[in-house]
C-alpha cells in the first residue's frame, strides 16, 4: 500500500502505568503498562499494532487519546502538543481523535437507539443544528451499509456485525481524523471480519483517515496496514512497512512472533520453521532492567540484561535490538 508520509500523529517517549493494591498489609505496586513507546502515523495511513495479550497495546491507544492520562513523554498531533491540555482545551481534539472498540455487544448503551447512539456526540459538540442530526445519522447509516429503518432500533436487535457497523457509523459522527481501532473485529464471526475491514478501508479512502488498528491477527493486520508495529511488555521491539516486518523480521520476538503464524498453503506451512519461546514473560510489575524481551531471547548477553535498548534505524526500519 501507498504510504502518506505526511504526518498526523506523533507520539514521543509515552509511557503508562497503573498502580496496583496488593493487600492493606502490602506495599503497593506499579504495573508498567506502556514504557517510552515512540511512533508516527501519517495522514491516511493505517499503522498497525501487534503483540500478544497483555502487552499494552489497548493501553497504549487509549492513553494516546488520553482516555488515560499519560505519566510521561509527549502526544502531538497535527502540530499541537496535546499531552498537558486540560479537559476543556481537550475538547476540539475529542472530535477529531475517536475509537472503535473491540466488544460490539458491551459498547453500545442498550437504553439507546440507534439514532440517539449515533446523534449523542454532535449534541455533546455541537457538531450540527438539531433539527440536522438524524439526517446525518440517517447518512451515516448509508455508509457503514445499515438500512435507514434501523435507526429506531435498539442494540440488541442487531447482530454483533451489525453493531460493530452502528460503534463505526459513531465514531464517524464528529468527522474525526484519526480513529483507534481496538481489535473491532475480533469478537466477530470470521465471514463477518472481512466486510468490516472493507468497510474501514472505503471509510479510509473516502475521508483520508489515519487509523491505529490494533490486533492479534498478523494477516490481517499485514493486509490492512501500511506500517506495522511488533509491541512486547510495553515497548515497541520493531516497527517498519508491513511487508518488510512480515517477510523479513529483524528482532527475536518478531521473529518468533512470525514463525507462529499458521499457513494456508501446504508447501509454506512444511517449509515454515517454528521459533519456540523458552522461559517466562516477565511480571509487568517487575520488569527486568535492561531489554524486557531478554530472558526469552536466544541471542540475549550481557549488555541485553544490564541496558534497554532504544529504537534504531536498520535495513529501513526501527529495531529495539542490541544483536539485530
Amino acid at each position: 500500500m501507498t504510504r502518506v508520509s505526511e504526518p498526523l500523529l506523533r507520539v514521543e517517549n509515552l509511557s503508562k502505568s497503573f498502580p496496583v493494591d496488593n493487600g492493606w498489609l502490602r506495599k503497593k505496586s506499579v504495573l508498567q503498562a506502556v514504557s517510552g513507546v515512540s511512533l508516527t502515523i501519517g495522514r491516511g495511513e493505517t499503522f498497525g499494532l501487534v503483540g500478544e495479550s497483555g502487552c499494552g497495546k489497548s493501553t497504549l491507544g487509549r492513553t494516546i487519546l488520553k482516555v488515560y492520562e499519560p505519566d510521561g513523554g509527549r502526544i502531538v498531533f497535527d502540530g499541537t502538543d496535546i499531552t498537558g491540555l486540560k479537559p476543556q482545551a481537550m475538547r476540539p481534539y475529542r472530535a477529531k481523535m475517536q475509537m472503535v472498540f473491540q466488544d460490539p455487544y458491551a459498547s453500545l448503551n442498550p437504553r439507546f437507539t440507534v439514532g440517539e447512539l449515533i446523534t449523542e456526540p454532535m449534541r455533546v459538540h455541537h457538531l450540527c443544528p438539531p433539527g440536522e442530526q438524524n439526517e446525518r445519522a440517517l447518512a451515516l447509516l448509508d455508509t457503514v451499509g445499515l438500512k435507514r429503518d434501523h435507526l429506531n432500533r435498539y442494540p440488541h436487535e442487531f447482530s454483533g456485525g451489525q453493531r460493530q457497523r452502528i460503534g463505526i457509523a459513531r465514531a464517524l459522527a464528529l468527522n474525526p481524523e484519526f480513529i483507534v481501532c481496538d481489535e473491532p473485529i475480533s469478537a466477530l464471526d470470521v465471514s463477518i471480519q472481512a466486510q468490516i475491514v472493507n468497510l474501514l478501508m472505503r471509510i479510509q479512502r473516502e475521508g483520508n483517515l489515519s487509523y491505529l488498528f490494533i490486533a492479534h491477527d498478523l494477516n490481517m493486520v499485514r493486509f490492512l496496514s501500511h506500517r506495522i508495529g511488533v509491541m512486547y511488555m510495553g515497548s515497541i521491539m520493531e516497527t517498519g512497512e508491513a511487508d518488510a516486518v512480515c517477510d523479513q523480521p529483524m528482532h527475536p520476538y518478531t521473529q518468533a512472533l512470525i514463525s507462529a503464524v499458521p499457513q494456508m498453503d501446504p508447501e509454506t506451512a512444511r517449509k515454515q520453521r517454528r521459533i519456540p519461546l523458552k522461559g517466562e514473560a516477565p511480571s509487568p510489575m517487575h520488569l527486568p532492567a535492561g531489554c524486557p524481551f531478554a530472558p526469552r531471547c536466544p541471542r540475549a548477553d550481557g549488555i541485553c540484561r544490564e541496558e534497554k535498548p532504544c529504537l534504531k534505524p536498520v535495513s529501513g526500519r526501527l529495531v529495539a535490538c542490541h544483536h539485530p
